[in-house]
């Protein structure tokens, strides 16, 4: 059991864990002590931000780590990290400059958006994370995951003094953009004091390096946004369709499931750089079988977990965001069925950016988000609500993992009856009971 605390993938799902626990106790705050349309409106900013984010942590973030374990010596992985930080200035430049033109445009046709205020403070959320987004993935790339657990827990304890301060009416709920930009703020500060995100080594970018990080992110960019577009499309189709509360609604289950769902990219993200070095050092036979091992174990781990949730639906509901959102609950039972899929759909794409086939990837996402867009529209014109938008998740995430595995067949061969078995052993092997079921 000391060695499971000890492994690095549990030390990285234990640092999103947490950090997931306490945005949950963030979000069961807001919850409570604002209105429906408000945190409806919030849900949807959120969203739109954590798009973006996801298409950044694309172009920079899958980059550097790739691209970091390409480098043999300490000097060329500082070149590595100046050179992500030159990208990163002018992706955000980029995004200040687009956000200003739009603003600029919507003023010169004199449209009338309820939400052009968005277009400054996303810019500004954005380069106020910068420093611990990039602090984080350096961290994470030296597989420090107990640095990475601090970083996070940071950003969330901080936005909940924000949270408080808005309970005891010290600020207002209006002042919630304000409260998150100073959550990356005030530890972006305290992670570059302890030189954490590696800024120093900002003279040592290159640009050759620069252009390595662009090439291979712009594949990546546009997986990863269309990742978080897989998420976050839902909330923009229900906005206009049937407005803030059904946000609400729909995005409760989101929220209190991201404590089970969040454990997937810890783990997955700790499973990149083992397989990237098998790959490399020991060829497709040896990564099959990590990649294999890797999804039948994450799917044996969440069946416990996940039946133990379905079974206590309603009270978990309501002791989260409280009893008026038992509307909430049948979406939430059909969350829990498409989070089992999440593990096969992500692990392959994985696979697929360490074979450097990032463009059988990009299609794959496109695919599913093509289904889901596609599939929600066919749902809401049609009368459906919020409950078959939900169902649409599961449709999409079966569509991405066939077309993956398609994918992939052409590289290592993919058995279904491996990864059950495989993963099986493994989990037996990290819980410390191989001994009991298996002898030697």
């Amino acid at each position: 059991m000391r060695n499971f605390f000890k492994d690095k993938n549990t030390q990285s799902t234990a640092s999103s864990v947490v950090s997931a626990c306490l945005g949950m106790l963030n979000f069961a705050l807001l919850a409570r002590f604002i209105n429906t349309e408000l945190l409806g409106e919030w849900i949807f900013f959120i969203a739109l931000l954590g798009l973006l984010e996801m298409a950044r942590t694309g172009l920079l973030g899958n980059a550097f780590q790739k691209l970091y374990f390409d480098k043999t010596s300490e000097s060329h992985k500082r070149a590595v990290i100046g050179s992500t930080w030159k990208l990163a200035a002018l992706t955000n430049a980029v995004v200040l400059i687009a956000s200003f033109l739009l603003y600029l445009l919507f003023s010169i046709l004199d449209i009338s958006f309820a939400y052009t205020h968005f277009l400054w403070w996303i810019p500004a959320a954005m380069i106020g994370s910068q420093a611990t987004n990039i602090g984080v993935w350096i961290m994470s790339a030296r597989e420090k995951y107990i640095s990475v657990l601090w970083i996070m827990c940071s950003i969330q304890v901080v936005f909940m003094i924000g949270i408080y301060l808005i309970t005891i009416n010290v600020l207002d709920s209006n002042d919630l953009i304000y409260i998150l930009i100073a959550s990356q703020i005030i530890p972006g500060l305290i992670i570059t004091s302890l030189g954490y995100n590696g800024i120093s080594n900002w003279k040592k970018g290159r640009k050759k390096d620069v252009s390595v990080l662009f090439n291979f992110g712009k594949y990546t960019f546009g997986t990863s946004l269309g990742t978080s577009l897989l998420k976050s499309s839902d909330t923009f189709l229900l906005m206009p369709f049937l407005g803030p509360a059904a946000v609400t609604i729909y995005g409760v289950p989101e929220k209190v499931l991201r404590v089970i769902e969040v454990p997937l990219p810890g783990f997955i993200a700790a499973y990149f750089p083992p397989m990237a070095q098998v790959n490399q050092q020991e060829g497709a036979a040896a990564l099959r079988d990590l990649l294999l091992r890797s999804m039948g174990y994450l799917f044996w781990l969440l069946i416990c977990p996940l039946g133990l949730v379905w079974f206590f639906t309603p009270e978990l509901i309501a002791l989260i965001a409280g009893s008026e959102f038992s509307e909430s609950q049948e979406v939430f039972k059909i969350f829990i069925l498409y989070i089992i899929l999440i593990p096969f759909d992500r692990l392959n794409g994985m696979a697929l950016d360490i074979l450097n086939q990032p463009k059988f990837n990009l299609r794959k996402v496109t695919i599913m988000v093509l289904v889901n867009i596609l599939g929600d529209l066919l749902v809401l014109t049609n009368g459906g609500g919020i409950t078959g938008v939900a169902y649409v998740s599961i449709a999409t995430y079966f569509s991405g993992i066939l077309v993956g595995f398609w994918y992939l067949n052409d590289f290592i061969p993919i058995n279904l009856k491996d990864i059950f078995k495989l993963g099986w052993i493994q989990l037996m092997k990290k819980s410390g009971l191989s001994n009991i079921f298996y002898s030697t």
